[in-house]
């Protein structure tokens, strides 16, 4: 009888990939050849944490094709155990799945072959080793990190302004403009985020990443106190190790101005947009939104326009009004095509039930109290009648 088999490859880090992918699927072919083994498919997830198998999809993929029995998939190949998770809970569960599933797990490195009913006790130890190894090797990083931001380096990202070598922050001349363009708009020239945006957009200036300025991108900037030589870890500020670009007195007076903006703002526009984030905008695909509407007109608007400006894309203003009636008539009338009245009518006829039996539990409830008040009323008036009380009492 011929078995059939899958293999599973998977590195840590991107300098791993060439050597180690290779590797592995050296050695589950080299095993399943060895072993009699049909070699139907090797899964290459390339490189990817294994901390959790959630944003993994070829290991997803993997387990949904070894548990359908169509593809009378026999065992399950890696080169070592951790290939599978490091994880100890998800290592376990998975483990149970394969052997319930009558699949079988082959772990190369760890003589791993739970054929052996011992190989589930080797199997746990592994995975346990799998998961403190992780841990540390978190701890160690977390400690580098801490260590060096203690120190004012820097710890790694993208900052507009400055490039990063070595993990060291160097200013970029026509970035720092911009940077200090920015904060002189919004503290000295009063601009609003949109407008320094769309002016940057105009300009034809991008961002680090070639994208369009955004009243978040802005604002961003704005708070960052990298651009005064400074590094925030754990919400602490230390002195960093590089050259402000900001000068401290424009700082200050742009933090102060974001101070008092700070404030939640009553809503401009009142009513509920219901289309929000549903509506696409014809010209470039972007979500409509809440448009800068008055109380008496209100309009869907493109969300990039409204975040970018003109130059990103146009308003493409729509009618509220306009834009729901015929949305609302179209799911009306596909809704018809279907027999859902009764279903609905019942639905709505159980729900109000259950809010009118209380209502009615506690109608009796009164009606009985109402009754012995007025026991107790004609009781008392008996009682003035006969001079038994006086009419203060």
């Amino acid at each position: 009888m011929i078995y059939r088999a899958v293999g599973y490859v998977r590195v840590s880090t991107d300098k791993q990939l060439d050597n180690t992918i290779a590797k592995q699927k050296e050695e589950i072919e080299k095993y399943c050849k060895n072993n009699d083994l049909s070699l139907v498919r090797i899964f290459d997830e390339g490189a990817k944490s294994a901390e959790s198998f959630k944003n993994r999809p070829e290991f997803k993929e993997l387990y949904s094709f070894v548990l359908d029995k169509q593809n009378g998939i026999d065992y399950v190949v890696v080169y070592d155990s951790d290939r599978i998770s490091r994880d100890n809970l998800e290592s376990l569960y998975i483990y149970k799945r394969l052997t319930q599933a009558e699949k079988h797990l082959i772990c190369i490195a760890d003589n791993i072959d739970t054929r052996d009913p011992r190989a589930k006790i080797l199997y746990q130890i592994m995975s346990l080793v799998a998961e403190l190894e992780r841990d540390m090797i978190i701890f160690r990083t977390n400690s580098g990190m801490e260590k060096r931001a203690s120190e004012g380096e820097f710890n790694g990202g993208i900052i507009y302004g400055y490039a990063s070598k070595n993990k060291k922050l160097k200013i970029v001349p026509e970035e720092a403009k911009v940077v200090n363009y920015i904060f002189e708009k919004y503290a000295i020239d009063q601009w609003g985020y949109k407008k320094i945006a769309s002016n940057l957009n105009t300009l034809g200036v991008t961002t680090k990443k070639n994208n369009f300025w955004s009243i978040t991108s802005v604002k961003t900037i704005l708070s960052n106190p990298v651009y005064i030589g400074k590094m925030k870890w754990r919400g602490e500020l230390r002195d960093g190790k590089h050259a402000p670009i900001v000068d401290l007195k424009l700082w200050k007076k742009t933090q102060e101005i974001l101070k008092v903006s700070s404030f939640i703002q009553e809503k401009v526009h009142p009513g509920s947009f219901p289309l929000s984030g549903l509506l696409k905008c014809p010209e470039c695909g972007s979500a409509m939104v809440q448009g800068n509407s008055s109380p008496k007109y209100k309009y869907y608007q493109c969300s990039r326009n409204k975040n970018s400006g003109r130059k990103a894309c146009s308003s493409n203003l729509v009618k509220k009004d306009y834009a729901e009636e015929h949305v609302f008539n179209q799911v009306f009338i596909a809704l018809q095509k279907y027999n859902i009245i009764e279903p609905i009518t019942s639905m709505l006829h159980a729900y109000a039930m259950s809010e009118i039996e209380p209502l009615e539990m506690k109608l009796k409830t009164y009606e009985v109290e109402l009754d012995e008040l007025k026991t107790k009323r004609k009781e008392l008036i008996n009682w003035k009648l006969k001079d038994i009380i006086s009419e203060a009492i």
